[in-house]
């Protein structure tokens, strides 16, 4: 399957870089064309909306959830506008991007029930996402147009616009020349506004120098790829032309949706660790700082991740790229009967740092936020969330083994080996570690228990398996 979307991919690139049309100046309107534009524009959308109205009738009952989902977030946004009136984060900049979205909360329903689209619905047709990628620019665009001054609104209307002439292009597909015309116009606007930004004078750049530095280090190129653009176009390098201005206007457009949503979301992060609710919460008063990060990590590797793969779509890579990814991971050492290659072996790591991360926040929650509701005795959530740890650390090493295509069975040999190493070299590593499970289930000592060792004297911080804390 892959090979043959790979043979159509190439196919399409060739008939990128070869010369389509006749030079710009020399073109001249299809004398067949008995619709017109108008007529053209009509039935290009009845078509269309014949299409959306199968598409809703296939996925009503989803349709209904989806509404149903735009409710709540409603009521969301409503509570969270109201919490935001609470805390006092005026020095946050995320915070402030977040508060300004909150403030309208049917826009900020609308942007992120439609960005649920994406993944609620399958099959979609891709008319229908561009529509879909259009509806939820549209929003954003104006609510950042109100957050930022001119310069940073004439960047974001400029994305706008192209965005919604690129989108035009599927409704005249059977007038060339319009067609043409429409991609020179993007193409000088583009150009004008991103020389525009480009000059110190604008105020762009020297803004974003501290805050955006790859963006500062890759705008020069932008103005270039649309004098590119245009030259293709005007000597008749139509669909090359139209990939650069493609891949320029929807890579802008989905880096200012993404850029949105990683900042509304570290925002929310911020509120709920300033609010009263986040306070209650042992997990998000101890480890804020943690959370921030984690959280800032995730949503960058999701941005980055997002973005990339759009640009590799509208390069026509993704196939090509998929195909080199699985060569790649295919690659590997054979040892006797036993095999390794770079994906068992991504596998297992990832398998590792998964239930690693897993094993260590179910351990905090168990200890810190559910077990000591229930009024236990001392001792007793520190036991129970050391033993759940170490049962997924186990767990998830056997998963990753399995992963990494190593026959469990075989793993009775090692048991042996390692049982002899025990036996000669690791007698104090063992005898640490029965000590812990004593002290685990036994509970002789307690965390905050006071306890003397000759001339020592400490506080108890943290009894675990292989060692404790004083």
């Amino acid at each position: 399957m892959f090979d043959l979307l790979a043979e159509v991919e190439n196919e399409m690139r060739d008939n990128i870089f070869s010369r389509d049309s006749p030079p710009y100046f020399h073109m001249h309107a299809d004398s067949t064309d008995t619709l017109g534009v108008g007529g053209e524009m009509v039935l290009v959308w009845n078509k269309t909306q014949l299409n959306n109205q199968k598409f809703i009738e296939d996925n009503s009952r989803m349709i209904w959830i989806h509404g149903l989902l735009y409710l709540l977030l409603v009521l969301l946004f409503f509570v969270l506008k109201s919490e935001c009136s609470k805390v006092d984060l005026s020095g946050i900049r995320t915070f402030q991007f977040f508060n300004h979205f909150v403030r309208y909360p049917y826009v900020s329903a609308l942007i992120f029930g439609l960005f649920l689209s994406f993944w609620i619905y399958q099959n979609r047709p891709v008319i229908l996402n561009e529509q879909l990628m259009l509806l939820t620019t549209i929003p954003i665009v104006a609510l950042l147009s109100g957050l930022y001054r001119s310069v940073f609104r004439l960047a974001l209307l400029t994305v706008g616009v192209l965005f919604f002439m690129e989108q035009i292009q599927y409704f005249i597909s059977g007038h060339a020349v319009l067609q043409r015309n429409l991609m020179m116009l993007e193409s000088v606007t583009g150009l004008i506004i991103s020389v525009y930004l480009s000059i110190p004078k604008s105020g762009f750049i020297p803004q974003e120098r501290t805050k955006n530095w790859l963006l500062v280090k890759l705008f020069p190129l932008i103005p270039l790829l649309f004098l590119f653009a245009i030259y293709q176009n005007i000597q008749g390098s139509v669909q090359f032309s139209r990939m650069i201005i493609s891949v320029l206007i929807k890579c802008s457009t989905v880096g200012v949706v993404l850029y949105s949503v990683v900042m509304f979301v570290q925002g929310f992060v911020e509120l709920v660790v300033a609010s009263e609710f986040g306070k209650k919460i042992h997990t998000v008063r101890d480890k804020s700082e943690l959370l921030m990060r984690w959280s800032k990590l995730i949503l960058g590797v999701w941005a980055v991740y997002t973005f990339f793969k759009v640009l590799l779509n509208q390069m026509r890579l993704d196939v090509s790229f998929m195909l080199w990814w699985n060569e790649a991971m295919e690659y590997g050492w054979e040892f006797g009967d036993a095999s390794l290659t770079i994906g068992t072996l991504v596998d297992f790591i990832l398998i590792l740092i998964v239930f690693t991360v897993i094993a260590n926040v179910s351990r905090h929650l168990l200890e810190t936020e559910l077990l000591p509701r229930f009024n236990m005795k001392k001792g007793v959530p520190m036991a129970i969330g050391v033993v759940v740890r170490y049962s997924i650390l186990v767990l998830g090493f056997f998963m990753a083994v399995a992963a990494a295509g190593i026959n469990l069975d075989k793993l009775g040999f090692l048991a042996g080996a390692l049982g002899v190493g025990i036996g000669f070299g690791l007698q104090n590593v063992v005898n640490n570690f029965v000590s812990g499970l004593i002290l685990v289930f036994e509970r002789p000592i307690h965390i905050d228990d006071v306890i003397t060792a000759g001339e020592t004297e400490g506080i108890v911080k943290e009894v675990g398996i292989r060692a404790s804390k004083i």
